[in-house]
């Protein structure tokens, strides 16, 4: 952009400057020899100044927002101004404009943070109780009850005046004859009551009457069977040694548990299932000498697994001392009064023989025996004992028991009557213990 030109105007001379008045130098000029600046006036200043200010303006009115910066740039030639002042140096204007930029900066409040505390929510749940009835005594001293909370299973002893809850709670049926049991002890009573396996269908122990047992299975979970057995008679023993409980099937006696008479849960006791326990074919149990002479000696017949229909004896000694297998006989048949008859001398009792006789004589009604000393080896000489066989084959046992007396002799002579009559009589060594 330029200005239009201008008329020339004739310059008036000025008088000099008086030599007091302060002189300006132009920097451009300073050399060998300075000029002065000349001074233009106020009001002519502030026409070029005014006219810029329009000239930028309008640059900026016009300029592009997203282009460089402007650099506006006026070449003119001097201007007189009216009135004869000093001519106006109007040769190059320069206005720099920086770009614009509009920014617009938007700050988001920042994130509502809330945090709310809920009370806790207590929920309470009422489960559904079950009660099942299992097992009561026959003369009605305890009874044992299930009860099923939700899927919890638990047993409830009562036992006399006093009720024991929460007993083998979800106990599992046993890998072995027992598992898991309790026992329980009240001010009049000590019971146990344990997980059993079906087979198992009593209990007895070493001391005649020891214990009062029974055996029943659940009626709503097949699998489960469970025992309870009041203690009656320690026989002396001390209870911190644990209790004997023999594990019946009928007349079988199948096998050995130990259990722990302290109050309170017990895992699954060991159990002895090796001989003498086991099952026999046709076994009936025919007596039993509880403590006497060695201690719990069962006597019993089974039939011959040959199948001739000939019977068998079997003599044990269970928990006692030791526990062992006896005599396992099978007499052939013939019609000898004496089937089988053996004397031995007793290792495990030193001084005492073990005698062994079994005979075929149903008119039978006692025994009797002498020493070759003349020594009487039972009772005065006679032994009235007979342990028969219950299943009828006419065989009975004449049963003398070692510790019972002690040996008087080399030889014993045995003799067999009914009444008065005598019926057979058997002459026997001592042989070596076995």
């Amino acid at each position: 952009m330029s200005f239009p030109d201008r008329p020339a105007q004739t310059r008036r001379k000025r008088p000099d400057l008086p030599e007091s008045r302060a002189v300006l130098l132009d920097p451009g000029s300073i050399g060998p020899h300075p000029q002065p600046i000349r001074t233009p006036r106020r009001k002519h200043v502030v026409a070029v100044l005014a006219s810029l200010v329009v000239i930028a303006g309008v640059f900026v009115a016009s300029r592009d927002d997203s282009e460089p910066a402007v650099h506006v740039t006026a070449d003119q030639p001097a201007v007189t101004p009216p009135g004869g002042h000093d001519p106006i140096d109007t040769s190059t204007t320069t206005v720099t404009l920086a770009p614009v930029e509009e920014t617009t900066t938007t700050t988001a409040p920042p994130a509502a943070t809330t945090t709310t505390t809920r009370p806790a929510r207590t929920t309470t749940t009422t489960l559904a109780t079950t009660r099942t009835p299992l097992m009561t005594a026959t003369d009605g001293a305890w009874e044992l009850t299930r009860v099923d909370t939700g899927a919890r299973r638990c047993l409830e002893l009562k036992l006399g005046p006093s009720t024991s809850e929460r007993l083998l709670c979800d106990a599992p049926s046993p890998a072995n004859l027992w598992g898991e049991y309790a026992t329980v002890i009240t001010p009049t009573a000590m019971a146990v009551v344990g997980m059993i396996d079906p087979q198992v269908t009593g209990l007895s122990a070493l001391m005649y009457g020891g214990v009062i047992a029974q055996v029943g299975a659940d009626p709503s979970t097949p699998g489960l069977s469970y025992a309870v057995g009041v203690i009656e008679n320690l026989g002396g023993g001390n209870p911190r040694n644990g209790f004997d409980l023999f594990l019946r099937q009928g007349e079988h006696t199948l096998g050995r548990a130990r259990v722990s008479l302290d109050a309170g849960q017990h895992p699954a006791p060991p159990v002895v299932t090796t001989a003498p326990y086991g099952v026999w074919p046709g076994y009936s149990k025919a007596g039993y000498t509880g403590f006497w002479f060695g201690g719990n000696e069962d006597l019993g017949f089974y039939d011959n697994p040959s199948g001739d229909g000939s019977r068998c004896l079997l003599w044990r000694r269970l928990g006692g001392t030791p526990e062992a297998m006896l005599l396992d006989v099978c007499p052939p048949a013939s019609d000898a009064v004496f089937r089988f008859a053996e004397l031995r001398d007793e290792g495990p009792l030193p001084g005492s023989v073990r005698a062994a006789i079994v005979v075929k004589a149903p008119g039978a009604t006692r025994w009797a025996c002498t020493w070759d000393t003349g020594e009487p080896c039972a009772f005065g000489g006679t032994e009235t004992t007979m342990i028969r066989d219950p299943a009828g084959s006419g065989l009975s046992f004449l049963p003398y028991f070692p510790g019972a007396f002690r040996r008087g002799g080399d030889r014993m002579t045995v003799t067999v009557y009914d009444g008065q009559t005598v019926l057979g009589e058997i002459t026997l060594d001592v042989l070596p213990a076995r």
